[in-house]
């Protein structure tokens, strides 16, 4: 069974982000992570296809081992979600002619042909779906001597410690007192009215206006309550709804609603990719299971293990597996 929704990945994927978790890789894994896939990634032609890849992050670390400087080595992307990582990141496909993506595609699906595949890769996605389904498709696309290398969310990495703390935040914001609500009542008063002035003159201002002070204080303190670094980009985010609403000037807006409700519905949609994520971290008994599936389908496991970023931080479960 997935657990994930692909269209809360879709708006995430339609950002120009490379990775699910940019704030802790802007531009693309590095340090260790990187490292890992630099040692298990090897060939020199063939088809490597990396699953739920979103908007290629192992896809273009593949492309710049093998492929560099002469192409040779096909690379596929996969992943459930709607993608388009070309258009969605500003890359040339002139220059990654080797490098190809297709969305809307489960996982337990897959689009190759039987043994037509020398290597699968999988960062922070195979976790997401029904290994018990995935991992014999997975051989079945594989060649008779191939290799396979995931990285997987577990329960206690830091991964899933830190996004606990950020899913209380995004809580925080979405259900403290009715943010949202109030600022859409706020909207609703100032495109009513010409003029700032005469807003200022309606009743329902004060008390408006006093409840979404009262929230917003009451939130930066819950913010600040805890060492979060967040809190910065949660005051971004305040700021930015208070600035819709000029004390002076043109009062009426029609897109402001709008806007008020994307920034809520990126709030939930972020807010379930993190529950997404609780659901999907392996536990040492699913990891245990991994492996054992693996295993069945005739699978030597050659590296497993917690992946630990700056020699400290475990960022997954990394494993390599070769068969033939």
């Amino acid at each position: 069974m997935s657990k994930l929704n692909p269209a809360d990945w879709d708006i995430h994927w339609q950002r120009p982000v490379v990775t699910s978790m940019d704030g802790h890789f802007p531009d693309n894994y590095d340090g260790e992570v990187l490292a890992f896939w630099q040692q298990a990634i090897t060939g020199n032609s063939g088809h490597l296809a990396d699953l739920a890849c979103g908007n290629g992050a192992v896809a273009w670390i593949a492309d710049e081992i093998l492929n560099r400087p002469d192409p040779r080595v096909q690379v596929t992307g996969v992943d459930i979600a709607t993608i388009d990582p070309f258009k969605t990141l500003g890359k040339n496909p002139a220059q990654f002619p080797k490098v190809r993506f297709i969305g809307n595609t489960p996982l337990h699906e897959l689009p190759f042909e039987d043994h037509s595949i020398d290597m699968v890769t999988s960062q922070w996605g195979l976790e997401y779906s029904d290994p018990e389904r995935v991992i014999p498709e997975i051989s079945r696309i594989l060649k008779p001597t191939a290799r396979m290398a995931f990285v997987c969310h577990h329960e206690d990495s830091y991964i899933l410690q830190d996004s606990r703390i950020r899913a209380e935040k995004f809580d925080i914001l979405l259900n403290h007192g009715d943010l949202h609500g109030q600022y859409l009542a706020l909207n609703d008063l100032y495109n009513a009215k010409a003029s700032f002035n005469k807003v200022k003159a309606d009743p329902a201002f004060l008390s408006i206006t006093a409840e979404i002070a009262r929230t917003v204080y009451e939130i930066r303190f819950d913010f600040r309550s805890s060492k979060d670094p967040s809190i910065q980009s949660a005051d971004d985010y305040l700021n930015s709804l208070a600035k819709m609403f000029p004390e002076k000037g043109k009062t009426r807006n029609p897109r402001r609603k709008q806007k008020i409700l994307s920034g809520m519905h990126q709030l939930e949609a972020t807010k379930a990719r993190l529950d997404d994520l609780f659901a999907a971290a392996l536990s040492a008994d699913d990891y245990a299971a991994l492996i054992r599936l693996i295993e069945t389908e005739g699978f030597t496991i050659r590296e497993s293990g917690d992946l630990l970023y700056n020699g400290r931080f475990s960022v997954g479960k990394a494993l390599l597996a070769t068969r033939g």
